[in-house]
This record gives structure tokens, C-alpha cells and sequence, in this order.
């Protein structure tokens, strides 16, 4: 989920998401990303995700590029999109690391990584100046 108006990603529990939105804890409307279904399995990988972007100061330009690195990965081998992110922002390998000791669990970092890198691209402001996503209100448990 991303909601726009306090820039936090967090899982959300399908039964409280109406129609692809879901009230934020700010009271906000927050939208499903693409990627998914995860499960509370995945909640801190996702939060690891979120917070290396965040470390790494990703802007909705920044998003946008990266999100190269994902196109077609359906088609390609688990974590080979990965890796790709990884060489466009080494910060990433710890991710690629832990998120590529089996196959699925790869497949499910690289459509986190779709859904956040799509939620931070959409963050474009009218000034062409977007907001940095919060990580604190990020770490969210399931519902």
C-alpha cells in the first residue's frame, strides 16, 4: 500500500482493502501497488526494502530509472532483475543477497521493489519537487 498523503508503503491485510484503497493510519487514502499478494512472511523483507531506498534518497526521477531494471522480469530468471537494481544502486546487494536464496523469495523482491519503485514515481509534484517517503511510518504490521 502507498498512501500519498504521509509517503508510507506498508502491507496491508486484503480484508481491509475496498476497491484497490484502504484507510492509512494518518486517515489518508492509501492505494494498492502493483506486486502481490504478499504475507506476514514477507513483511520484513518489504521493510527492508523500504528502508534501503529510503537510505538511498530515491526521488520519483530516481524511481522511474530504476523501474527500467524490472521491465519484462516475468520473462527473465528470479533475481536476475535484481541484480540489474543492484548495479544501478549497489546499496541494494544486501537486498539481492537475502532475497535470493530461493527463487520465489526473489520473485517477491522484485514485485515489492515494482510496487514501492511505482508508488515513488507517482510522488511527482506539480513543482517537479517530490517528498521523500517516510520509513518510520513505513514499518507497519499486518492488520
Amino acid at each position: 500500500m502507498h498512501c500519498r498523503q504521509c509517503a508510507c508503503f506498508y502491507l496491508e491485510n486484503s480484508v481491509t482493502i475496498v476497491e484497490g484503497n484502504a484507510l492509512c493510519e494518518c486517515s489518508g487514502i492509501a492505494r494498492v501497488l502493483p506486486g502481490g499478494p504478499y504475507t506476514a512472511a514477507d513483511e520484513s523483507l518489504f521493510e527492508a526494502i523500504v528502508m534501503c531506498l529510503e537510505a538511498a534518497g530515491i526521488t520519483w526521477m530516481n524511481a522511474n530509472q530504476l523501474s527500467a531494471a524490472l521491465v519484462g522480469r516475468e520473462g527473465r530468471a528470479p533475481g536476475d532483475a535484481l541484480h540489474d537494481l543492484t548495479d544501478a544502486l549497489p546499496s541494494l546487494a544486501v537486498i539481492e543477497l537475502i532475497a535470493t536464496v530461493n527463487p520465489l523469495r526473489a520473485r517477491r523482491a522484485e514485485g515489492m521493489f515494482e510496487g514501492i519503485l511505482d508508488g515513488l514515481a507517482s510522488t511527482r509534484s506539480r513543482s517537479g519537487v517530490a517528498p521523500r517517503f517516510n520509513a518510520a511510518s513505513s514499518l507497519r504490521e499486518l492488520r
